[in-house]
C-alpha cells in the first residue's frame, strides 16, 4: 500500500512540474511574439525607402503622328515614406502602373521627329497616381524618347498562301475567292510604303476533292507588326471541281518572215493536248488557241527544225502541251 502511496505521489509532482514548464513556455512565446509585433509597429511606423518595378501605360498621343520605336514598358521607382505604406505598394506592385499622359506632360523637341519626357523632373505628377504619402525621389529610365513619323495609309493587295494538293483527277475550279481581297495598311511612312501585298496564314490540305473554305489570319512580319492593317483576317473560298483530257488541232502561224521570203512547214497544225474543268469542258474551241513560230533572228540556212510556241489559251487550262514542239521547213524560191 505505500509503495502504491508513493507511485501516485510522484505521478502528481511530475504532472505539476510539466504544467509549469508548459507554462513557462507559453509565457515566453508570448513575451517574443508580442515583442515581434511591437518591434514590427515601431519599424513600420518609421520613415523607409524602396525600389518598385511597375508597368509603364501611355496614353494621349498625337493622332496624327505614329510611334516608329518601341518605348519602354517597364520602370524602376525609388520611393520613401512610413513603412505601412511602402508594405502597401509591395502587396500592390505586381499590378501597380504609371500612366504617361503625353498630351498632360507637353513632350520636350528634340528634332522634327524626336521628342522626350524627363520622368525625374515631373516626379510630382507620378507620385499622385499611387499615394500621396508616398514621395517618388527616382526614376529609371530617367529620360523616354519618342520617334514619331507622319500617319499614312494606302491598300495593299492579300495574297493567299496556299499549299494543297489535289486528289488525282481534281483540281481549282476557277480563282480562289478572298473577301476582302485588299486591305489598307497605316502607319508610319517610312514603314507603309516597304509593303507591297500581306500575306494569308498557310492553307495546308491533302488530298482536296471538294470545295474548300475558311477564315485566315493575315501575317505580320517585322514590318507590318508595327503599322496596323484593317482587316486581322479574311475569308476564303477555294472551288474545286474534276478535270480531264483533251485535246484540240491548232494552225500553226509563223510570225515576223521577212516579205522576200517564204516558208512551208510540216505539219501545218499541232495537236495541244490540256487538262480542263468539267464546268469548262463543252467551251474550248479551237479558235482559243493560237500557235506561232517566230523566225525573227533565225537563221534559216542554218537550221533544220523551228520550235513552235503557245502564245494565247484560256487561263481556265492547265498543263498544256503541243505535239510536236518543232516542225520542219521548206524555204520556196
Amino acid at each position: 500500500m505505500k509503495d502504491e502511496k508513493a507511485q501516485q505521489e510522484s505521478f502528481v509532482r511530475s504532472n505539476i512540474r510539466r504544467g509549469l514548464r508548459n507554462r513557462q513556455l507559453y509565457v515566453f512565446l508570448s513575451c517574443v511574439l508580442l515583442s515581434t509585433i511591437f518591434w514590427l509597429l515601431i519599424t513600420l511606423s518609421e520613415s523607409s525607402s524602396a525600389r518598385i518595378s511597375t508597368r509603364l501605360v501611355y496614353t494621349g498621343l498625337p493622332s496624327d503622328k505614329v510611334l516608329v520605336d518601341s518605348l519602354p514598358l517597364r520602370a524602376t521607382v525609388k520611393v520613401s515614406g512610413n513603412g505601412f505604406d511602402l508594405l502597401g505598394l509591395r502587396i500592390r506592385e505586381p499590378g501597380l502602373q504609371l500612366q504617361v499622359n503625353v498630351a498632360k506632360l507637353r513632350l520636350r523637341m528634340k528634332n522634327d521627329k524626336e521628342y522626350y519626357i524627363l520622368p525625374n523632373q515631373k516626379l510630382s505628377y507620378f507620385s499622385d497616381q499611387w499615394n500621396r504619402n508616398i514621395r517618388m525621389t527616382d526614376i529609371d529610365p530617367d529620360s523616354i524618347l519618342f520617334r514619331f513619323d507622319e500617319r499614312t495609309s494606302r491598300k495593299v493587295p492579300v495574297v493567299l498562301d496556299t499549299r494543297m494538293t489535289f486528289r488525282k483527277q481534281f483540281q481549282m475550279k476557277d480563282t480562289p475567292m478572298l473577301t476582302p481581297d485588299s486591305v489598307t495598311i497605316s502607319g508610319p511612312a517610312v514603314l507603309v510604303k516597304q509593303v507591297e501585298r500581306v500575306f494569308t496564314q498557310p492553307v495546308e490540305a491533302d488530298d482536296v476533292h471538294e470545295d474548300f473554305s475558311g477564315t485566315l489570319t493575315l501575317v505580320k512580319d517585322s514590318v507590318t507588326r508595327m503599322c496596323d492593317l484593317s482587316h486581322d483576317r479574311i475569308k476564303v473560298q477555294i472551288p474545286v471541281e474534276s478535270f480531264t483530257e483533251d485535246t484540240r488541232m491548232v494552225p500553226v502561224h509563223v510570225v515576223n518572215l521577212p516579205d522576200s521570203v517564204r516558208l512551208r512547214i510540216f505539219p501545218e497544225e499541232v495537236k495541244v493536248i490540256y487538262n480542263v474543268g468539267l464546268s469548262h469542258f463543252d467551251e474550248v474551241k479551237s479558235g482559243d488557241f493560237f500557235a506561232e513560230i517566230d523566225v525573227a533572228g533565225v537563221m534559216l540556212t542554218q537550221v533544220r527544225t523551228l520550235k513552235v510556241t503557245l502564245s494565247r489559251a484560256p487561263s481556265y487550262l492547265s498543263s498544256i502541251r503541243l505535239e510536236p514542239q518543232k516542225v520542219e521547213f521548206l524555204i520556196r524560191k
